[in-house]
């Protein structure tokens, strides 16, 4: 029986595995550490389609033994390993410090007679003085063939390169010394992780063997289960089966999940009684006691609890022990910041972050933070800054970062506060809000993992609302699929589309019956070639594809069996449609500021703003704006009147699209670098004003070798409308400030007329009462008249 299984489509390991599982043959493929592994009842062949390697580059071709064939090695550490590929994607941290000594680990050399030799060795960039200046003058490494080329030629400049070197050996970075004397790896300072990233941190006689960093095939490593504190105890299971049949596993050995899995079943005490499997989330490991025996069954020892299979002393009267979740670190500090939130970043902005004692300091996030190390760098220097009593670090569950009092002094009165000024940084974060008390709970926890609590009475849209309050990473709502008397359904819908969308629900035994109806999937497009095979292969979490052909976003709208063929021809139409629609949104600008400054000497009405000297400066600056000549550019068209636009009447633009349409057919590049041109310069670079005069750029405001007419438009709106320091804002400012102090005079009269009102009220009331003595008086006399 012979099948040709078409893995041109494949994208992923389960793809593969997927496909050959479907083909009508008695084989079943499965993966077991760095290979494929395939399984039949009887012995078969694997060989290259023709025309085709892919059974060579899976390493499946070949001829089974006994039903199986074990694949070869395709999934191991190499020199041609990427940094970003290690530590289960986490990558490798490597410091941005800059200077000619700086460095990133230290290699120990000590032959036990003389002093030890410290070998310093740099992984970032490489720093020199040249002219007095310091020069990077070579970048960071990125693969594994950059770290050994720069342990080597450390070593070799130690006067070791003979003796000493680094190597890949078995999936690990091995240090030998022929000599046979101590190396010690140790990192630069107490925020260095680069030498525990590589594996290499620890001491050895001899050879220093690394630790595994580079996981197998549809696995992750032990180190970075438990946020990336990794496996506590001894490494030993204490087990007691439910027949009553008691024996001890080690682990120590292992270092993925799929290693563990496979130490417990195929541990000859064990002999079966129990099965470790992953648990129906694939979040934690499963225990499954097949000896159908009635005895309590027994996972013990400090092990079994940080692999969260542990039971109480006592047992447990069940078949299965369902594992915690082990919280599987994906947040390093080498991770970029872009790729949080699938990949939607967490943007640029400010944030206010008030301790518990009361001090506020604000952290400003651009474009520079790349990294979670920039990110926490940046929170922290400005907590030291103002002495507030924050601390910043990744969380334990190593899926986000922490806000929290320094450890050293939490004894704050208040809760910490933190809050977006503007932008969406701290949301993004998952820090935004208010720690839920003092002491050990005085803390901000940017975790991806939203846990929700329900009360046995709450109903259907009780539990929508509350996930949807707690802002889950999904939309809960609740569907009637209409079926019999209760058709009510709980429906989860990601937040992000595609792969990126990807969430784990553990209902805590709620019994929600959760079933996956989308597994969330990245389109896929095959591009250049009408054979899948051959194409190369673009995937996207989104329906639209960017960067493939400059300028041009490609919309998916379906799937196809067929190639699809795209022109790409320039839309001159609507090219000229908004070359209009600026000229429109110009005149309207110039007819609003005529309308403000008005004056009509017949009526002698007047705008609200004549007179105002910063409308008039505005209106001159659109004008030279107008007339003036791209910045850099030197093509054919230097002016739009070139192209088109002239000035009118009242200081209009008038466009003759023709002329526009002639240029565009002429020389379109000219064209559009005169409305278009825009290249930055970036910081500490050398711009040329003259001949044989240059000046550098340091940074600020931004600066420009090439603008375009609409660019020195936009820089000129900045000017009048920055947020900070634009001179609307400035002029919007001094008049509020104005009215502040008019309205604070105007109180301030308030208070003394009240006071004059106080007094004269006095002063009535004192005459009112003089006025009766006098009548009061004025009776007595007449009584002592009439007397006589």
């Amino acid at each position: 029986e012979t099948a040709t299984i078409d893995l041109s489509r494949a994208v992923t390991v389960n793809d593969v595995i997927g496909a050959i599982n479907a083909a009508d043959l008695d084989v079943t493929a499965s993966v077991s550490g760095d290979k494929f592994v395939l399984t039949g009842g009887t012995d078969f062949t694997v060989a290259n389609a023709s025309g085709y390697d892919t059974a060579t580059s899976l390493g499946i071709a070949g001829t089974s033994t006994g039903g199986t064939l074990s694949g070869n090695s395709i999934y191991e550490l190499t020199t041609n390993t990427t940094l970003g590929q290690l530590n289960d994607g986490n990558g490798v941290f490597i410091g941005t410090d800059v200077g000619e000594a700086r460095y990133d680990f230290t290699i120990t050399i000590d032959d036990g007679v003389g002093l030890p030799t410290d070998v310093n060795v740099n992984l970032g960039s490489i720093w020199e003085t040249i002219d007095d200046e310091l020069v990077e003058t070579s970048g960071t490494v990125s693969s594994i063939s950059g770290v050994l080329d720069r342990i080597n030629t450390a070593l070799d400049d130690a006067g070791y390169g003979a003796e000493i070197s680094a190597a890949v050996s078995n999936g690990s970075i091995v240090i030998t010394d022929t000599s046979n004397r101590i190396l010690t790896t140790t990192e630069a300072k107490d925020s260095s992780t680069t030498a525990t990233d590589l594996g290499i941190l620890g001491s050895a006689t001899g050879t220093l063997t690394g630790t595994k960093t580079f996981a197998g095939l549809n696995t992750t490593l032990l180190s970075n289960v438990n946020g990336g504190s990794g496996i506590a105890g001894d490494g030993n299971l204490v087990v007691v089966a439910r027949d009553g049949v008691g024996f001890t596993i080690d682990v120590s050995g292992a270092t993925t999940i799929d290693e563990l899995i496979e130490t417990i079943n195929n541990d000859g005490g064990n002999g079966g009684r129990i099965v470790a499997s992953l648990n129906e989330v694939g979040s934690g490991l499963l225990i499954t006691d097949t000896t159908g025996g009635a005895n309590n069954l027994f996972v013990t020892g400090a092990t079994a609890t940080s692999l969260g299979i542990g039971t109480e002393l006592i047992g447990i009267d069940a078949d299965t022990v369902v594992g915690n979740n082990l919280q599987h670190k994906y947040v390093s500090m080498s991770t970029r910041v872009d790729d949080l939130n699938g990949g939607a970043g967490i943007g640029t902005g400010e944030f206010r972050i008030t301790d518990g004692d009361g001090i506020s300091f604000t952290v400003d996030i651009g474009s520079d933070t790349e990294t979670i190390f920039d990110l926490v760098r940046e929170i922290q220097g400005q907590a030291d800054a103002q002495d507030a009593n924050i601390n910043v670090r990744i969380n334990n569950n190593g899926d986000g970062i922490l806000i929290e009092e320094d450890p050293d002094n939490p004894d704050s009165a208040t809760a910490i506060i933190v809050e977006d000024i503007t932008g969406n940084v701290a949301g993004n974060l998952k820090i935004e809000g208010e720690a839920s008390g003092i002491g050990d709970d005085n803390y901000l926890d940017g975790s991806a993992e939203v846990t929700v609590n329900f009360e046995a009475t709450d109903t259907l849209d009780d539990i929508a609302s509350a996930i949807n309050d707690a802002k889950a990473p999904v939309f809960a709502t609740i569907i009637n699929d209409g079926n019999g008397s209760n058709p009510y359904r709980l429906n989860f819908t990601a937040r992000e589309t595609g792969t990126a969308g990807r969430f784990i629900i553990d209902d805590g035994g709620l019994g929600l019956n959760l079933d996956t109806l989308n597994d969330g999937e990245d389109s896929l497009v095959f591009y250049g070639s009408t054979d899948p095979a051959k194409a190369v292969l673009l995937t996207s979490s989104v329906n639209t594809l960017d960067g493939i052909i400059p300028g041009v976003t490609i919309d998916l709208k379906g799937v196809s069996e067929d190639p699809v063929n795209i022109t790409v021809s320039r839309d001159n139409a609507k090219i000229e449609s908004a070359i209009g629609d600026f000229v429109n949104a110009y005149n309207a600008l110039v007819d609003r500021i005529g309308y403000m400054t008005r004056y009509d000497p017949e009526t002698e009405i007047k705008g609200p703003l004549l007179g105002e000297t910063t409308l008039s400066t505005l209106r001159n600056a659109l004008a030279r704006t107008t007339l003036a000549t791209p910045l850099g550019v030197d093509d054919e068209f230097n002016r739009m009147t070139e192209v088109g636009i002239s000035v009118i009447a009242d200081g209009k633009l008038s466009l003759d699209r023709e002329k526009l349409r002639e240029a565009m057919e002429q020389d379109f590049e000219a064209v559009a670098d005169l409305f278009a041109a825009r290249d930055l310069v970036p910081p500490e670079t050398d711009i040329e004003i003259g001949d044989g005069i240059t000046y550098r750029s340091t940074g600020g405001k931004d600066e420009f070798s090439r603008l375009g007419i609409i660019f020195m438009f936009e820089e000129l709106a900045d000017d009048y409308l920055d947020s900070v320091d634009g001179i609307l804002t400035y002029k919007d400012k001094t008049l509020n400030d104005q009215i502040t102090i008019q309205e604070s005079r105007i109180e301030h009269f308030n208070i003394l007329l009240e006071i004059k009102r106080q007094r004269l009220e006095a002063q009535f009331l004192a005459m009112e009462q003089a006025l009766a003595g006098f009548s009061t008086q004025q009776s007595a006399l007449a009584s002592l008249q009439n007397l006589g």
